[in-house]
Formats: structure tokens, C-alpha cells, sequence
């Protein structure tokens, strides 16, 4: 194993190419994919804690070597309980066209909040108390990611960084996440702008970003679950009047920020809020009646488009006009503030 200035273990190598099926629409794909585990020890954050990060990067070599190059940085931080490899299929996909994507596992350690406890929402006490332990989770894990940029950015240069040393340009980072996660990656943009570019799986908004804005622009990608009605936001039923009420709440706020910063909003007819994970793939009945595979090329190249605009500054006409979208999308556009 190799450490990196004391912080991050190089744990282990996956030999081979780790790769997609088919190219999306209109996109060549320049590279394979391979990964390496990478251990962060967080000790100067309350409380202490390590974040193991699950990374793919691009590499056009048998045997794994990254491609020559410095290659802009995604973080991703997946949902509410979940795990990295639920969206595995994504990450791979932006890594073989030229991201190193860092996919952050919830952190370990003594006082930290326990993802497997689920948000509640069958009674008003339980949906508040649900709702801090959301809230305390994105702030923990937005600190990790604005933490795991420093380390990146000390370590890229340094011999030990092998396979990865001299390819990171961390001047170039954005921030994806599904679920919760994508609300984490809100919160790491409010907190820290290094990140230019932030793109939402389908998360509501807790923490800081409940309420306030970030300036970078932004992707949200969403269900096209029809929106509640006047009988299920005054529903006697605590679960369907809470879950009905942060739904309308969280899409007031998402246009608001929309409007803050500029970006887009993908409605992909068909879906659910698992069509947006690897699950999908594994039970269909949760996936609404899209199949998987056409949502997994829709989402992977409107996020490859996303942030090859943002961060390589590659022309986008993915993005430029609702009226070329496919039959199964809606692209909302919404300018960037002059």
C-alpha cells in the first residue's frame, strides 16, 4: 500500500477495463475506465472521521495506467443510507470521457449520525427529527468533500500519488450526488467555491441549502411524479401530508435556485426516484416504465454535456435547445443572472 502525505491509502488496484456497453448518442468515447480505492483520514474536522472513496479515471492502457493528460475532478456522494456502487454505472460513464470521478462512501467514525436510521414521515415529531438528521448529515458530509478537495489538491503533485499523481486538475472540480447526495453537493457548492459545476439526482434540499443559494451553475435531474394534491397536502395521514408538503417545499426552492444561478432541469417521463440508481437495473418494477438502460444513456450524457461545458469549456448543444431533446425528456433552461 501506498500513503499519500499521511492522508490517503492507496488500497487497492482493479486490473481491466470496467466498461459500459454502448456509447451514448452523439458522444465518442475516448477512453476505458479503471478504479482504485482510496482511504481519506479526516482528523482535523469534529468529529474525526475517514471517508473511503471508490475512483475511476480514464486510462486507454491494458493494464490501467491513467491517460496522459490532467483531468478535471467530479466528487459524488451517493444517497441517504446508500452506497457508491449504486450509481457505479454513471461514475464509470463519466470517467471514460475524461473525469476523474471520486465517489465518497458516508464517513466513519465515533458521534456521526447513522444513515441506516431512514427519514420518518408518519408523524410531525418524527418527520422534524427526520429532518435534522438530514440536515446534520449533508453538513458532515459537504465539510468531507470540501476537505477531500484540499488533500487532492496538496497530494496531486507528490511521487507517491501513483497512479493518479501530475492527472488531477483540481482547478477544474464539480459535484454530483443522487438522492441526499444530491442535496450534499448543493451544500458543498454553498460552502465552498472551488466547485464550478453542481448536478442533483433527484435530491431534496436540507441543510443550508433549504434556504439559501449558491452561485455555480447547476443540473437538476428529475422523476416525472405528478405533483401533490390540495386533498394530500391537508391529508389526515401524517406520512402522505409530510412527504406531500417537503415535495411542493423542495420544488419551490429548486426553481429558486435555478433562477439564482442558472442551469437546467431534466423531467425524464417514466421515471421514479430509482431509476436514477443502479437498482434500476436490478429490479425494473422500481424503475417506472422507462427501461433502465435508456435512462442510464439519457442521465450519463446530459451530465457528460453538463460538465464538459462547465468545466472543459467543450460546446454543449445537448444543452442549448428544449426542442432537440428526445421524446422522453423535458429540458427546462434557465439563464445564468447578468
Amino acid at each position: 500500500m501506498r500513503r499519500l502525505h499521511g492522508s490517503i491509502l492507496l488500497l487497492s488496484f482493479v486490473a481491466g477495463a470496467m466498461l459500459l456497453g454502448k456509447p451514448l448518442p452523439g458522444k465518442n468515447v475516448a477512453f476505458a475506465a479503471h478504479s482504485i480505492t482510496l482511504h481519506f483520514e479526516l482528523r482535523q474536522v469534529s468529529p474525526p472521521r475517514s471517508v473511503t472513496a471508490t475512483v475511476w479515471y480514464p486510462t486507454n492502457t491494458a493494464s490501467g495506467e491513467i491517460a496522459d493528460g490532467r483531468f478535471p475532478v467530479l466528487l459524488y456522494f451517493p444517497g441517504w443510507g446508500g452506497k457508491v456502487a449504486d450509481n457505479a454505472s454513471l461514475l464509470q460513464s463519466l470517467a471514460r470521457r475524461g473525469f476523474v470521478v471520486l465517489g465518497l462512501a458516508y464517513p466513519e467514525g465515533a458521534g456521526l449520525p447513522d444513515p441506516a436510521v431512514p427519514m420518518q414521515f408518519a408523524t410531525d415529531a418524527a418527520y422534524a427529527q427526520g429532518t435534522a438528521q438530514g440536515n446534520r448529515m449533508v453538513e458532515i458530509e459537504s465539510e468531507d468533500g470540501s476537505r477531500i478537495l484540499d488533500l487532492l489538491e496538496k497530494a496531486e503533485p507528490s511521487g507517491p500519488a501513483a497512479p493518479l499523481a501530475g492527472h488531477l486538475d483540481t482547478t477544474r472540480a464539480g459535484v454530483l450526488g443522487y438522492s441526499l447526495g444530491g442535496c450534499v453537493a448543493a451544500q458543498t457548492a454553498l460552502r465552498d467555491p472551488r466547485f464550478l459545476a453542481v448536478m442533483n439526482l433527484d435530491g431534496w434540499m436540507f441543510a443550508d441549502v433549504a434556504t439559501q443559494f449558491f452561485s455555480r451553475p447547476y443540473l437538476v435531474i428529475s422523476d416525472a411524479q405528478a405533483p401533490p394534491t390540495n386533498a394530500e397536502l391537508s391529508s389526515n395521514n401524517g406520512f402522505v401530508r409530510n412527504f406531500s408538503s417537503l415535495r411542493v417545499r423542495d420544488k419551490k426552492q429548486q426553481t429558486a435556485q435555478l433562477e439564482k444561478s442558472g442551469g437546467y432541469r431534466v423531467t425524464i417521463a417514466g421515471s421514479t426516484h430509482f431509476t436514477f440508481s443502479d437498482h434500476a437495473k436490478a429490479n425494473e418494477n422500481n424503475a417506472g416504465p422507462i427501461s433502465p438502460a435508456l435512462a442510464l444513456r439519457l442521465v450519463s450524457a446530459y451530465a457528460d454535456a453538463f460538465f464538459a461545458k462547465y468545466l472543459n469549456a467543450t460546446p454543449t448543444p445537448l444543452l442549448d435547445d428544449p426542442a432537440t431533446a428526445s421524446d422522453e425528456v423535458k429540458l427546462e433552461i434557465f439563464p445564468a443572472p447578468k
